[in-house]
């Protein structure tokens, strides 16, 4: 170890989990023999064990403990929401206090605990909200709101003995009961199927005594037909094909251009040779991954298997030219290695469909190659 008179001499940094250097002074030198001493001892720096506490400087970790030279946190505060307005909080790493983001305004919350109130979010927190509407159009029934559900009882001038002396109120999302001698139009549950008589709304169900549905949409997931909107009291008008040649292209320019013919989405033929090898190469795509080292490898991979493909495309020779593609498919297996080693979730996944039609692609072109050539592809091939 080098010698040394303080601590600074030895190389001490802020980090301790990578051990504390320390100046371990001379000991043994003062006797008659000085230095030459066997028991004397030069100053020296020595580097004492790392600590199993540390202190990362983030005071959202709670217990920070060293792991591998580096001081790592853990234990993170959890921020829980105090009030029902408010989102999961999160630790603000310079303070160390738990902020939370405010639910937007007009979120439904409960101040007074009556569902018959309708309370909302708003910048100070829950505010009470006006009462919940209940009005089924009977002017014999009283409109009530019972715990978050309207009842309409009878207002007195319906007297009944049993169900069947209550009038229908022809809505599909009441029950016409009969109840200590008054009739009451009573909500069905939210959610019963009914029929509000609209052929534009499908998914028809009751809401507070009301029968609704959402729009119909008059799509047949047919790109190659025009549908039209939904026209209230007649339905869907029936669909009408798109002229030829209109094209429906699903996004892959690898298996050809898609067009309409008749009505119908027809395939084209996807390309061939060098321009098949070089599409598929092109459509391998890094949306769904992070720009980190592994996922920058791949793209080096990935462009060195482009620039050996063009080479092998401008080659003189055809055994030239099957060699780059050769090392054109090996570049390719390496690129797909490290997506598979390295690479996890979506990412992987996007990746390694497209490197695998890649290489296939590379792989009928090698085996292919003469006929490529005869068939005008890019370059001019010798015998060898």
């Amino acid at each position: 170890m080098p010698p040394c008179q303080n601590d600074s001499d030895c190389g001490a940094d802020d980090n301790v989990c990578n051990g504390r250097e320390r100046c371990k002074l001379a000991y043994g030198c003062g006797g008659p023999f000085g230095s030459g001493s066997l028991l004397c001892a030069e100053s020296h720096c020595v580097v004492l064990p790392a600590p199993t506490e540390c202190d990362d400087g983030n005071p959202c970790t709670q217990k920070d403990t060293c792991d591998g030279g580096v001081c790592t946190g853990g234990n993170p505060v959890v921020c829980i929401p105090e009030d029902q307005c408010q989102d999961l909080g999160m630790c603000n790493s310079t303070t160390g206090k738990c902020e939370f983001p405010q639910k937007p305004a007009g979120t439904p919350c409960d101040l007074d605990q009556d569902r018959c109130t309708l309370d909302t979010c708003q910048a100070t927190g829950c505010m009470p909200g006006p009462p919940k509407v209940c009005d089924d159009g009977n002017p014999c029934t009283d409109n009530e709101c019972t715990n978050g559900r309207c009842e309409f009882p009878s207002s007195g001038n319906c007297n009944c003995q049993s169900d069947g002396d209550c009038p229908s109120d022809n809505n599909d999302c009441t029950s016409d009961v009969c109840r200590d001698g008054k009739c009451r139009n009573v909500a069905k549950e939210d959610g019963t199927p009914c029929d509000d008589g609209d052929p534009c709304t499908t998914g028809d169900a009751c809401s507070g005594g009301h029968c609704g549905g959402t729009p119909l949409s008059c799509d047949d997931q047919n790109p190659c037909t025009f549908d039209g909107n939904c026209e209230h009291g007649v339905g869907c008008p029936l669909p009408r094909p798109l002229l030829d040649r209109v094209s429906c292209a699903d996004g892959n320019p690898c298996n050809g251009e898609e067009v309409c013919m008749g009505g119908t989405c027809v395939p084209g033929s996807p390309p061939g040779c060098f321009a098949g090898t070089r599409c598929a190469l092109e459509a391998v795509t890094f949306d769904l991954c992070a720009d980190d080292p592994p996922t920058r490898r791949v793209r080096v991979r990935l462009g060195d298997a482009g620039t050996l493909l063009d080479s092998a495309a401008t080659a003189p020779k055809i055994g030239k030219a099957r060699r780059l593609i050769r090392q054109t498919r090996t570049k390719l297996g390496k690129a797909r290695m490290i997506v598979r080693t390295r690479l996890r979730g979506a990412c992987a996944q996007a990746l390694e469909i497209r490197i695998e039609e890649a290489i296939a692609r590379a792989k009928d072109l090698r085996m292919n190659l003469q006929a490529c050539h005869a068939g005008g592809s890019a370059g001019q091939f010798g015998e060898r």
